[in-house]
Formats: C-alpha cells, sequence, structure tokens
C-alpha cells in the first residue's frame, strides 16, 4: 500500500489520538500540502520542529495500531464484503449469508 494511502488511514483510525499540535501539523502537512518550512513559520516552530512532531504523530498512529491492528481488521472485512458481494451477484445467496453471519460475529 502507498505510504500516503497507509498515512491517511491511520489518520482516519487515530487521528482524534493524537494531541492537538500533532494533529494541526499532521493536517497543514498531508491535507493542506504545506511545506515543514510553511508549516513551522504558520505555527511559530522550527522546520526541524515541525518535522519532528509530524514524525512523533507518525509514529503514535503506527503505535496504537501495532496494539488495536484496526487497519488490518478493516482490510480484512472489507475483503470479505466484497466476497459476500460477489457472491450476492452470482446468486449463491447461502455462501453470502455464511460469510455475512461470520462479519455480523466480529
Amino acid at each position: 500500500m502507498d505510504e500516503r494511502l497507509r498515512n491517511a488511514y491511520l489518520y482516519d483510525f487515530y487521528g482524534e489520538l493524537l494531541t492537538n499540535r500533532q494533529r494541526e501539523i499532521y493536517n497543514l502537512h498531508f491535507c493542506e500540502d504545506m511545506s515543514l518550512a510553511e508549516i513551522g513559520e504558520r505555527c511559530g516552530i522550527s522546520r526541524q520542529g515541525a518535522n519532528d512532531a509530524l514524525k512523533q504523530a507518525q509514529k503514535s498512529m503506527e503505535d496504537f495500531d501495532k496494539v488495536l491492528c484496526l487497519l488490518s481488521k478493516h482490510f480484512s472485512l472489507q475483503k470479505q464484503l466484497v466476497s459476500a458481494y460477489a457472491l450476492l451477484e452470482q446468486n449463491d445467496i447461502e455462501q453470502a449469508k455464511l460469510i455475512l453471519k461470520d462479519l455480523m460475529e466480529v
């Protein structure tokens, strides 16, 4: 998976667990596409300070995911839903029901 896409997923799942400052810097860099120098200027910190905060935010989200595993659970569920949908399109309703029943128990 592309690193930017992975970061976006991590932020979707764990962004609220970051500090306000980390969230702000993350958003400025990834959502508003600002450089570290621009972020530093806007936030009143050095470019290196912006870089450190961004790296700490990414590390925190990776650490959260190591414990909670939400990314792998999300993609596993997504894969099962795609399989169930394909089975429904093939009119294999019983097999689709089995997959969906398993999903409901998660």
